[in-house]
């Protein structure tokens, strides 16, 4: 007597599962472009309101003369390159001798021995400079060891939008270009010299509205290309659906079985997506992760909405084509 095969046969388990592998590819790639225009941009935004929220003092000065605490000489003319000679997009500030630093709204502490430097995180990891690697000043003999990174951020300077900020030891020969002094007070009266002046609350609204755009881009992003996936790819399989209701699937047993698939559809490739951008983006840490969790945080909520949709409906209409 022939053995009787249970289980269900490989060809069915292929036709069940093949669309939800297709899917799955297809928000991957969905989900890489809405990352790919949004995810730095996103980061960059939450590093400065995360900087906003921890700064001590709400202005930055720019003066011929030293205004407010821990000022810095800000080294405007100069430009620096990596250790692979490429030239590092940063605003460049160098402590005063015989200054300990503390109270500042760039995160910097402490002092620099000569010869040293600290870098931002985040530039630090877009041009491959680790701890004792050289910065060089280009056009001079002059380069700074890498002694430590300072929490991610871009640059403070807003007329040039720098990428992160490099801070040296102090070199009077580097004085002999224009500099001015950068300086951090509240609500300052008096301001001589007065270059330039930042009011770091300012940023806020900018970077907030940013942060909205890209949410409400990448979820409107995300919907419809589930949208058009379950239209035209996934019509078949949500008949199977109705035939477990009228077999008397239980709806909790239900809105699992679905709730699972489309987690594989629409969730999972969302999780992928942030972890291929955050070996790019791994210098803002955990303001890159906090942005690039929306999407797949979202993507759960109306993945489990949208299933609560179609269990309710497939019990209200079981018999409906």
């Amino acid at each position: 007597m022939d053995r009787i095969k249970r289980g269900v046969p490989f060809v069915v388990k292929i036709r069940t599962f093949l669309f939800h592998a297709i899917i799955f590819a297809i928000i991957l790639v969905a989900d890489i472009f809405i990352f790919q225009f949004f995810s730095k941009n996103a980061a960059v935004a939450f590093s400065e309101l995360k900087r906003i929220n921890d700064a001590p003092h709400n202005e930055i000065v720019y003066s011929g003369q030293v205004t407010g605490e821990d000022s810095f000489y800000y080294l405007k003319q100069h430009h620096v390159s990596g250790s692979k000679d490429i030239n590092v997009s940063c605003d460049i500030l160098m402590i005063a001798p015989g200054v300990t630093y503390g109270s500042n709204d760039i995160y910097f502490e402490g002092t620099l021995s000569d010869g040293l430097c600290a870098v931002s995180k985040n530039l630090a990891h877009d041009y491959g400079l680790n701890i004792g690697d050289c910065v060089r000043f280009i056009g001079t003999d002059k380069q700074f060891k890498v002694d430590r990174f300072i929490t991610a951020q871009t640059g403070i300077d807003k007329d040039f939008k720098r990428d992160g900020i490099v801070v040296v030891s102090y070199e009077e020969e580097l004085l002999d270009k224009s500099f001015s002094y950068v300086s951090f007070t509240t609500d300052g009266d008096e301001y001589p010299s007065l270059i330039n002046l930042e009011f770091i609350n300012n940023w806020k609204e900018e970077n907030i509205g940013n942060l909205w755009i890209y949410a409400a881009v990448s979820l409107a992003a995300f919907v419809a290309a589930m949208a058009v996936c379950e239209r035209f790819l996934f019509m078949s399989r949500r008949q199977d659906y109705r035939v477990l209701v009228s077999l008397g699937e239980s709806k909790g047993k239900l809105f699992w079985l679905i709730w699972a698939e489309n987690a594989i559809k629409y969730i999972l490739p969302s999780f992928v997506a942030a972890a291929i951008y955050s070996v790019g983006l791994s210098g803002f840490g955990l303001m890159y992760l906090i942005p690039a969790l929306f999407l797949p945080c979202a993507g759960t909520l109306a993945v489990t909405l949208y299933t609560l949709f179609l269990v309710r409906r497939y019990y209200k209409c079981p018999v409906k084509k």
